[in-house]
């Protein structure tokens, strides 16, 4: 019996588990997005609203949202070539959804390897969803006196991070930098 005739008999049962292989992947992906980017100290976070920064691994930046205070992720510049160096604007994800996320991770680490297939499909498809709401959800800050979080994927939050203003006294186009 070939592979076709096989998938062909069990058709019910092949369908479930190219949904686990997909959501596995989806998750997979979702928990080490990026991982060049989140490698250890080459992240900037900032607890002070953008006054001042440090780097870190990425992958804490969960963890690190959820300290008290919380360090938000920060998008740093410089407009002489990376001699001074400032926080452009912060990245938050929203508290609810980091402890959803939290609930729903610590529900899949915790299912016996026993735990029926359509019971992990669910979990991973909440999880998939969440993950798609975290990313329309994720909000932007430039620092200053009086500054609102707002949405990443907004107008406004377009224009922080598209038009990045170099401090008072400093000249020059502003460019990202990394750690």
């Amino acid at each position: 019996m070939n592979i076709r005739e096989l998938i062909g008999k069990h058709s019910k049962a092949s369908a479930a588990v190219v949904g686990v292989l997909v959501l596995g992947a989806g998750y997979y992906a979702y928990r080490n997005a990026d991982e060049a980017s989140l490698a250890a100290g080459n992240t900037y976070f900032s607890r002070d609203e953008g006054k001042s920064f440090f780097a870190d691994d990425g992958k804490k930046a969960g963890g690190l949202e959820r300290s008290s205070p919380p360090a938000y992720r920060a998008i740093v510049a410089s407009c002489d070539g990376g001699s001074h160096r400032f926080v452009a604007y912060l990245v938050r994800t929203p508290r609810n959804l980091l402890s959803q996320i939290d609930k729903l991770d610590a529900e899949m680490k915790a299912l016996p390897a026993s735990t029926p297939t359509d019971v992990r499909l669910k979990i991973g498809q909440q999880m998939d969803e969440l993950s798609l709401k975290s990313v329309n959800s994720t909000e932007v800050l430039r620092p200053g006196q009086g500054a609102k979080w707002v949405a990443m994927r907004s107008a406004d939050g377009l224009d922080i991070q598209q038009n990045i203003k170099c401090p008072p006294g400093m000249t020059g186009a502003a460019t990202l930098v990394n750690p």
